[in-house]
């Protein structure tokens, strides 16, 4: 999958969500796995529920982490990829 600056994600219908004592539990309703975020995911997380687009999830992590442009952007990417895998997100429409 292509995922450029302009792009945004949305969570699937078969996850429950929530934040917990500075951390983010996702529960996939559909296998029972469960999963914990904090850090960098969290933002990501956090900023993919506010509809936020990569590039601003990007600025958001440089001015949070002080990161290079390219260091944000892999993580990014890794982030998405794996919750992609794990059926957790998806491209939004």
């Amino acid at each position: 999958m292509e995922i450029s600056t302009d792009t945004k994600f949305k969570t699937t219908e078969n996850i429950a969500w929530r934040n917990v004592n500075d951390e983010i539990v996702i529960l996939n309703l559909k296998s029972g796995e469960y999963f914990t975020l904090n850090g960098v995911g969290q933002v990501i997380w956090t900023a993919i529920a506010d509809e936020k687009n990569v590039e601003e999830i990007k600025m958001k992590i440089i001015d949070e982490y002080d990161v290079s442009k390219e260091k944000a952007t892999g993580d990014i990417i890794q982030f998405i990829t794996g919750m992609i895998e794990e059926g957790l997100l998806h491209k939004s429409v």
